[in-house]
């Protein structure tokens, strides 16, 4: 029996003393396996995946980089449409042309605004039956005339402000500018005339046409058309 023992117990010291000798050699083994071959080992399948992961993440996410960086800047802003300017009350535009053009002590600029006042109020009347007329005066109701109207309420307090001699200076210009003005008007308004004009022309030719295929037309005795 002890005989039994002591060979138990030295088979298990030799055990011990093989392992402390052999465990270098396993453990160089061990990690050539683990950089050249880590798929023989149980856990490098596992590694692997792991990086394999991290490799098509960080893919994915410079993919997703490159295709924000090439979206141009237009599409992230919305167009914006120029503000156009409102149109002012044509009623109000009237009333303070000729406030202040009766209120110019100087002869030759008062006529000249108040003609284009005259002017200005006979296209009024006629733009509720030509439609046309309202494109072309936009520019008029909404820029030209509202500055001219603001540089003649000027010119009519520095009447009365000392310094006549400089006021002088810029007469001309003020009445070369209602001059362009009131030409521009009278140009808008004969157009509009001559159209009116035409367009009578034909309604009074539709009307003779039906007079005279009811027969009544030799009884109104019409005159000719010139």
């Amino acid at each position: 029996m002890e005989a039994l023992l002591e060979l138990l117990l030295g088979l298990f010291v030799l055990l011990i003393v093989l392992g402390v000798m052999l465990a270098p050699f396993i453990a160089v083994v061990l990690l050539v396996i683990y950089f050249v071959a880590p798929q023989m080992l149980p856990f490098g399948k596992e590694r692997r995946n792991k990086t394999s992961g991290r490799r098509r993440t960080n893919g994915t996410r410079r993919n997703q980089t490159s295709q924000t960086a090439g979206k141009p800047e237009a599409q992230k802003t919305e167009k914006k449409e120029p503000v156009r300017k409102k149109k002012p009350d044509t009623e109000v535009i009237l009333s303070e042309l000729k406030k202040h053009s009766e209120g110019i002590h100087d002869e030759e600029l008062k006529t000249q605004c108040l003609k284009m006042h005259e002017h200005l109020k006979a296209i009024h009347d006629m733009e509720a039956e030509t439609k046309e007329l309202s494109g072309q005066m936009e520019n008029m109701y909404t820029s030209y005339l509202p500055s001219f109207i603001n540089v003649l309420s000027r010119y009519e307090r520095l009447q009365y402000a000392d310094g006549q001699e400089t006021l002088s200076q810029y007469r001309s210009k003020v009445l070369h500018t209602a001059d362009v003005i009131d030409d521009a008007l009278t140009n808008i308004l004969e157009t509009a005339q001559m159209k009116n004009l035409d367009a009578l022309g034909k309604d009074m030719q539709e009307l003779e046409t039906v007079l005279k295929a009811d027969g009544v037309a030799g009884q109104l005795e019409l005159p000719k058309q010139q």
